[in-house]
């Protein structure tokens, strides 16, 4: 599937920084966690950067030793670094179901690490699905409402994506992201002077301006808005590094738009 520009790193990065929150987590259902089992857990993750492979066989040679949550744990972050993320997906769905997994807000943890998973997987129905799940254990957490709709919106289900986003407004009207997807969820139906009030409505409450400009550009581009859209892509440019995914589809943009540009009196 294609990602929006800088999404899939930041779905990587998201799941690593959010599955290493130390064995307390998965400990945590344990009255007196044994001393052995937190130190293997952390030897674990710590041997995970440097050659995931032989973590992984580490975590399944401890698993099957009775390592329980935290093994399984473990072997979903070294498949996380081996690129298998179907596997890690799998082994977080299974480790949330497990009774030693902990409370259920850390179950919902792990799910939305699945969720994040799956979505680096290219599989973003399986994704809503984990994130859903999550949310049946955390019915009031708009932050996984929030990232269910991103996943909507990548799977293309924009009315329930729609739904989520004005869910999400609604409790936190001051979250300058939510406006952001909104307006991207906006401009793919077709509404789009109800995208151009909800990107300035991103702008206003802090979202990424980087983002925001770029998918603005698209927006007043579709309005006839030539000058603005070229504005905001020149904007993006200069404020994002070259390499960044962003700035490579801000250049893009503008080489589209040049072409269709009449050349001016005496130009070759």
């Amino acid at each position: 599937m294609t990602f929006y520009p800088s999404t899939q790193p930041s779905f990587r990065a998201k799941l690593i920084a959010a599955a290493l929150f130390t064995s307390s987590l998965l400990f945590g259902g344990l009255a007196s966690p044994p001393a052995a089992h937190a130190e293997t857990y952390s030897s674990c993750l710590a041997a995970i950067s440097e050659d995931a492979d032989a973590s992984y066989d580490v975590a399944l040679a401890w698993y099957a030793q009775g390592g329980g949550a935290a093994a399984l744990h473990c072997a979903a972050l070294a498949l996380t670094e081996l690129k298998l993320y179907d596997g890690a997906a799998e082994r977080l769905e299974e480790l949330a179901k497990r009774p030693d997994a902990g409370s259920e807000i850390e179950r919902a943890q792990i799910l939305e690490q699945a969720g994040n998973a799956w979505m680096l997987a290219g599989k973003p129905t399986k994704a809503a699905a984990a994130f859903s799940n999550a949310m049946s254990f955390l019915p009031g957490d708009i932050a996984l409402q929030l990232s269910r709709a991103r996943i909507y919106l990548f799977a293309g289900n924009h009315s329930a994506a729609l739904s989520d986003l004005d869910a999400v407004i609604t409790k936190r009207p001051f979250w300058g992201e939510a406006y952001l997807l909104r307006g991207r969820t906006h401009r793919l139906t077709g509404k789009l002077r109800f995208a151009s009030a909800d990107l300035e409505m991103a702008l206003s409450k802090g979202a990424a301006a980087v983002t925001t400009r770029l998918e603005r550009g698209l927006v007043r581009q579709a309005l006839g808005d030539l000058d603005g859209a070229r504005e905001d892509w020149i904007y993006v440019q200069g404020a994002a590094s070259p390499q960044d995914p962003a700035a490579v589809a801000a250049r893009s943009y503008l080489a589209q738009m040049d072409v269709n540009v009449e050349p001016e009196v005496g130009a070759p």
